[in-house]
């Protein structure tokens, strides 16, 4: 059976076993943070003088706008706070809540379970292709957001909408099409415009294929298709098993990339062993994430993998780069300004990933990073932080506060938590 047939018939009939909850919960908060950054401002602009009238609503936005046109502006600015959650190949919730949320509001079928069904479809579909081709971002220059985040997407609102295997075909094969942001774009300062294009990417194929338009049926394993095109290659004979492997979403802590969340984390910790006051999560936007460091002079971290953000772990320049830096990341988290020492493993996550510190008293202290995301509580803790951060302006932080009260109290009322971003 053909790679693009295996696909298909997955979005149409497996089940994802997903509890997505956590992410849901992440991505809405993180749309309402993202009202405080450039592209906030840039969003809100379109929003009111371009983008028309239309019946779904921007999360956190008070602008209703068409269904495409809403996921692009949602998971623009869920992207744009950097602190949504990722999967394997790139932005997991941003993309696809965003896409989700805007097709449910369309069709009324704002229901969890459904809902949930469908976002852990798109984010398995796009992370078993991932794996399968064996995408490596750094050596082909696309974002790994824009090439397979429209594809979870489309997956996704596929089977929210109840698509036959053939039309799930068509869905996928007009997302591939949309496929192919810039790397370099990541670090200068559009990539939140990677997760927007791929949601509003998701929502057309969808619709689209809903009404009877689809693209090549071989569009993934063809002659110049998206094997060739992304993977330097047609093949793509593990896809069934990969399929059989489930997604894993992993939430961040901190702004950046999915690969430096648990490198803070260990930092974190060795930090807390050496006598620092650390916070349990968040970055609330102030100027300091630790408000007493030890004293340390230096941080040095060996094997941190490259193959998702290129060397972007060590060019902060500006805020959007900062946001993807992980050099960037622990000068914040260390106040006493030791030296920081960063090596890049470009290789393909096959190395371990270590963190050393050295304290002016002459100890060293050292720990292996592991590769878990942060947990339901550390996401709650990062938001609650985020809702007494005064640096964020009053109505984002009032919008927050709303979402978390309402998951506490009714985490699978998927109306209620989407109301509740809009005041």
């Amino acid at each position: 059976m053909s790679a693009t047939r295996v696909l298909a018939e997955f979005v149409a009939g497996a089940a994802a076993g997903q509890d997505a909850t956590v992410s849901l919960l992440d991505t809405l908060c993180a749309a309402i943070a993202g009202q405080a950054t450039p592209f906030g401002a840039v969003v809100s602009a379109l929003v009111e003088e371009d983008l028309g009238a239309g019946p779904v609503p921007v999360i956190g936005l008070d602008a209703t706008v068409p269904a495409a046109w809403a996921a692009w502006a949602s998971a623009g600015l869920a992207h744009a706070s950097g602190m949504d959650d990722t999967a394997c190949y790139g932005a997991a919730g941003a993309p696809v809540w965003s896409a989700l949320l805007a097709t449910a509001h369309r069709e009324g079928r704002l229901e969890a379970a459904p809902m949930m069904d469908a976002f852990g479809v798109g984010v398995r579909a796009a992370s078993a292709l991932w794996r399968a081709g064996r995408y490596r971002q750094a050596d082909r220059g696309f974002d790994g957001t824009s090439v397979f985040g429209g594809i979870a997407a489309a997956a996704a609102c596929a089977r929210l909408l109840g698509l036959s295997a053939e039309a799930c075909a068509g869905a996928l094969s007009i997302a591939a099409s949309h496929a192919g942001g810039l790397v370099a774009n990541v670090t200068g300062g559009a990539r939140a415009a990677h997760a927007a294009s791929a949601a509003h990417a998701g929502v057309l194929a969808a619709s689209l294929a809903a009404d009877g338009y689809a693209g090549a049926k071989d569009v993934f394993e063809a002659r110049q298709g998206f094997g060739e095109a992304f993977f330097g290659r047609a093949g793509l004979e593990r896809l069934a098993d990969e399929l059989d492997r489930p997604a894993v979403v992993k939430a961040g802590s901190v702004p950046g990339h999915a690969d430096h969340q648990p490198v803070v984390r260990a930092v974190r910790s060795l930090l807390a062993r050496a006598g620092a006051d650390v916070p349990q999560a968040g970055d609330t936007f102030a100027a300091n994430l630790v408000s007493a460091g030890a004293d340390v002079l230096l941080v040095e971290v060996t094997g941190v993998p490259a193959t998702s953000e290129g060397l972007s772990v060590d060019i902060p320049v500006t805020p959007e780069q900062e946001l993807v830096s992980l050099r960037h990341t622990l000068t914040r988290l260390v106040t006493s300004r030791p030296e920081i020492v960063i090596g890049v493993n470009s290789r393909w996550h096959d190395s371990e990933t270590l963190v050393r510190l050295r304290l002016s008293t002459g100890e060293e202290l050292t720990a292996t990073v592991g590769e878990e995301g942060a947990t339901p509580d550390e996401v709650l803790a990062k938001w609650r932080l985020a809702e007494a951060d005064p640096a964020l302006p009053p109505a984002v932080r009032s919008r927050i506060g709303l979402v978390l009260d309402h998951w506490t109290e009714r985490p699978l009322r998927v109306n209620d938590l989407f109301s509740a971003t809009l005041g």
